[in-house]
């Protein structure tokens, strides 16, 4: 379980603790002194020694409680845990470097990733998972921010072309992918479709450290044939380019899963299994019941300070 504060610099605003607890004893002090001063009855100096310096440690409690309730409220204050969660919210991350133009699955592994990727997109709840479309050579490319119109995805997908940038920046696209999930409430997963090995950008080190660190699940998958591959003519351009265990580490230390694909068949099984993977990061925003929980506390406090701990003058 981790606890996550969107607007951490208000955070800073619990400093003034201290100065409340100080400006309460020095406003009780003087409360006293001012009830005993005034008042012409030994009576009185008795009821005011009962409702003094002991009585109001409740009264202080709620006060701290309750500014602590506000600050955390207003940092955007949410917990994240392992647990169940019917919807999730996706970044589809495509390698469109040139070796996607092998025909080892037909027509190519670019077109297959494609079609089973809108496939997978047409079966997410649009009422409840928002999805968006990265593409990836030698930089990331962004072709839909995260959006609930599965429309728009599914067009954002078909228009993906090959890229003819050098390279596969695998360790950006997760990035780049963590940073389109950033401000989701819901559980956060990137999905990296590559027939590559990452060799330029950010490593893949620095890629996890930072999905870990906003909680985003990354699943992989490789694809592509041993073999090699041809591109247009038939000529053999390669053998298949997966770091099998780059990809794994990947996927296994954000919390995610790798798979493996030689077929497109394989294919849409992997994002069957993702989808229906029951283990998600869910976040819980506490928002809303810190703001509940100062408001009822700042009404107990009143209520005490206006009867059983109210100070007589």
């Amino acid at each position: 379980m981790e606890i996550v504060f969107q607007n951490s610099f208000y955070l800073w605003a619990l400093v003034v603790i201290p100065l409340v607890i100080v400006i309460h004893f020095v406003s009780l002090r003087y409360s006293k002194n001012r009830s005993v001063k005034f008042a012409n009855f030994i009576a009185l100096a008795r009821v005011s020694e009962k409702v003094g310096l002991s009585s109001n440690f409740g009264v202080l409690f709620l006060r701290v409680f309750v500014l602590i309730f506000v600050v955390f409220a207003i940092a955007g204050t949410s917990v994240w845990y392992e647990g169940t969660s019917v919807t999730s919210d996706y970044v589809v991350a495509i390698d469109a470097s040139a070796s996607m133009l092998a025909e080892d699955l037909s027509p190519t592994r670019l077109d297959v990733a494609k079609e089973t990727a809108v496939n997978f997109v047409d079966k997410l709840n649009p009422l409840y998972s928002s999805v968006a479309v990265v593409s990836f050579s030698g930089t990331p490319f962004v072709h839909q921010m995260l959006t609930k119109n599965h429309g728009i995805v599914v067009d954002a997908i078909n228009e993906i072309g090959v890229r003819r940038l050098g390279g596969t920046d695998i360790g950006n696209s997760v990035i780049t992918g963590s940073n389109i999930l950033f401000a989701s409430a819901e559980p956060k997963v990137v999905v990296i479709i590559t027939d590559g090995r990452d060799n330029v950008g950010l490593s893949v080190e620095d890629a996890i450290f930072y999905a870990n660190d906003n909680n985003v699940l990354v699943y992989t998958i490789g694809i592509g044939t041993e073999e090699g591959f041809t591109e247009g003519n038939g000529s053999i351009v390669g053998p298949l380019g997966i770091d099998e265990g780059e990809l794994q580490k990947l996927a296994t230390e954000t919390g995610g899963e790798y798979f493996n694909v030689r077929s497109a068949d394989d294919l849409e099984g992997v994002y069957g299994n993702i989808l229906n993977a029951e283990r998600r990061r869910v976040s819980l925003d506490l928002t809303f019941f810190l703001l509940i929980g100062g408001l009822l506390l700042l009404v107990i406090e009143w209520v005490l300070v206006n009867t059983r701990f109210r100070i007589i003058p």
